[in-house]
């Protein structure tokens, strides 16, 4: 993805405001005057559509974590610090990172944790995965179910894997 400079001028700061300041709409086609065909293509453009909206709320979510680093946390063993692990494993982001996404999307702290480690997952892991979701070029439930199983420290073996929808192991 890409990076974006330090310094950004006031006149895009104020583009971006009143850009965000609109309301939030989605162009749609009067679905009564569609054929059979038309539904189906545009079926498939709104999962192209929510495949970039996958990967750009990665990007905000990354640029999010990017913007909170743990140097203010306090350390471990003085007061204010934590007593146990944070939820999330996202190398030099604040432990608070995902309690301000939650209250940012209406959510809770392990829906919120579950979004960002994704998030980190397709940037660290997956950056192809990431860029094809970016370019709409692939559907949402496959590159969740691949981040799921890059995020485990153990992996199976070859043999003992099989795919979700084989219900014995192939021989």
């Amino acid at each position: 993805m890409q990076q974006v400079a330090e310094y950004v001028s006031p006149v895009e700061r104020g583009l971006a405001g009143w850009l965000l300041a609109r309301p939030v709409t989605v162009p749609r086609l009067p679905v009564g005057v569609l054929s059979r065909e038309q539904k189906a293509a545009e079926l498939q453009r709104v999962q192209a559509r929510q495949a970039m909206d996958a990967a750009y709320e990665a990007e905000l979510v990354l640029g999010l974590a990017d913007d909170s680093p743990d140097d203010g946390d306090p350390a471990p063993g003085t007061p204010g610090a934590r007593s146990c692990k944070p939820d999330t494993e996202l190398p030099g982001v604040s432990e608070f990172c995902t309690a301000e996404l939650a209250v940012i999307l209406n959510c809770g702290r392990g829906t919120a944790d579950h979004l960002a480690t994704r998030a980190w997952t397709y940037r660290e892991r997956l950056p192809a995965t990431w860029a094809a979701l970016a370019a709409g070029n692939w559907t949402r439930p496959a590159p969740r179910h691949w981040s799921t199983c890059c995020r485990t420290r153990t992996r199976p073996s070859p043999a003992a894997w099989r795919p979700p929808c084989c219900p014995t192991p192939p021989p």
